[in-house]
């Protein structure tokens, strides 16, 4: 097969029919500066996936109908000459108006040896344009997001977890018992589950390691954290995530469960994060995971070059990224309050590396469905309500309406409240 692709801004337009149908030549039309660009990027990806196309371009004047229309003849000519038997075939995924025009007019005068293809990024289907029809017998188009973020002028430089190398987190049947264990107590009051994990943080950073040992003094704290204290020790007692546990008047000391509980319990936002990322990487249909690719943690740099110079690069953290085929989902997770400042720079990083199939979500305890703006009396204060509650309702108010105004979806505390919640919510995220 011969494919012929227009050139479009848009990497993923381009190679996403590249990607299914692994043809023996690959040509692009377009001009010379951004057709030398896209060569390379095709050139790395076919090496990453042991393609082997032979790749050329035929640079042409964009604005010059006739121009295309005549570079698109010669090559109809030269390769029916060199193969009558080989398939030709126009993708019609890339391109603007003008190049569309320039195909169409060939394919008229040509239609019984050349084919029309495009690749449908949004239902994962190849479509036979021909005949309007899906070839169905095709593979689905995948790539992990490290590719993704490469053809998009950058790189991952580190990730906490990633689905397909092992990773800091390994989610082992054991992990996945105490998580739940503990978003359970997390979803019961989101608040007092970072307050506390923040007395045990700060009782860690007093010491010199992080034994899996440890001693908690509320000796100077107020009498309510106390007792809130007591009981959230008392909720991971039952659920056997810590053990050894003594107390002696407002001394605490106990030994947690494992690595993982530890590093839940000494930092809050890590178990919001790593909860998604177990229930994204779980879900399946007709056999077969819904994201190809789940990654945490994933420290993007911008320009794709790693410097040791503090100032030099530009990179930003995504705490749960989910590949769906060829769209990736970037996902910011917020256990507690937040500033719209999050939003800004969610929807940035998705649209430097994700363009224009890429997803943002905010996945939050913060927000209530009660918060959306959508619902006809939060613009009006409560009767009797305390102004102090309604200037915190309206905050978080504004958050929602900001994020639906830059195209972020929510998932509030409802959405994610258990496993089974939490599964439909991230499993509707690709519909």
């Amino acid at each position: 097969m011969v494919l012929v692709e227009l050139f479009d801004s848009e990497p993923i337009e381009n190679l996403a029919g590249f990607i299914v149908t692994k043809p023996r030549k690959v040509v692009f039309l377009g001009e010379k500066k951004k057709t030398e660009r896209f060569e390379k990027i095709f050139r790395s990806v076919a090496k990453n996936r042991n393609i082997n196309t032979i790749f050329e371009s035929r640079h042409v004047n964009r604005n010059f109908l006739q121009g295309m229309v005549d570079v698109l003849e010669d090559l109809v000519h030269l390769f029916n000459e060199e193969n009558p038997e080989e398939e030709i075939v126009f993708d019609l995924c890339g391109g603007d108006d003008l190049m569309l025009v320039a195909a169409g007019i060939v394919y008229k005068a040509h239609s019984e040896i050349i084919q029309l293809q495009r690749y449908n990024v949004y239902t994962n289907k190849l479509i036979d344009c021909d005949e309007n029809i899906l070839l169905e017998s095709q593979p689905r188009a995948e790539m992990s997001f490290e590719e993704y973020t490469r053809i998009h002028g950058g790189c991952v430089i580190a990730s906490e977890y990633k689905s397909s190398r092992k990773s800091r987190w390994e989610i082992t049947p054991e992990l996945k018992s105490d998580v739940a264990k503990m978003w359970a107590i997390c979803a019961r009051d989101y608040r007092k589950w970072n307050k506390n994990t923040g007395i045990i943080a700060k009782a860690a950073s007093d010491m010199n390691s992080l034994p899996l040992n440890i001693e908690v003094d509320l000796v100077r704290e107020p009498s309510k954290t106390k007792e809130d204290y007591k009981s959230f020790i008392k909720m991971l007692l039952n659920a056997g995530l810590i053990n050894n546990f003594k107390q002696k008047g407002n001394f605490y000391s106990f030994a947690f469960k494992n690595r993982g509980v530890q590093h839940c319990l000494l930092k809050a936002g890590v178990l919001l994060e790593l909860y998604i990322t177990i229930v994204a990487e779980s879900i399946k249909e007709n056999g077969q995971k819904v994201y190809n690719d789940v990654m945490m943690g994933a420290q993007i740099d911008w320009d794709g070059i790693k410097s040791p110079m503090a100032g030099i690069d530009v990179a930003n953290e995504i705490d749960v990224v989910l590949m769906r085929g060829l769209r990736p989902i970037f996902i910011s997770c917020k256990n507690g309050s937040f500033l719209p400042e999050e939003l800004y720079k969610l929807s940035a990083v998705a649209k430097h590396f994700g363009g224009q199939y890429a997803k943002k979500v905010l996945v939050t305890n913060y927000l209530s469905a009660s918060d959306n703006p959508a619902r006809k009396d939060n613009c009006l204060q409560q009767k009797d309500e305390p102004n102090d509650k309604y200037m915190k309702r309206l905050k978080r108010q504004l958050l929602w309406s900001r994020a639906q105004e830059m195209d972020i979806k929510i998932l509030c505390r409802e959405t994610i409240k258990d496993e089974v919640a939490a599964t439909e919510a991230l499993k509707n995220l690709y519909k």
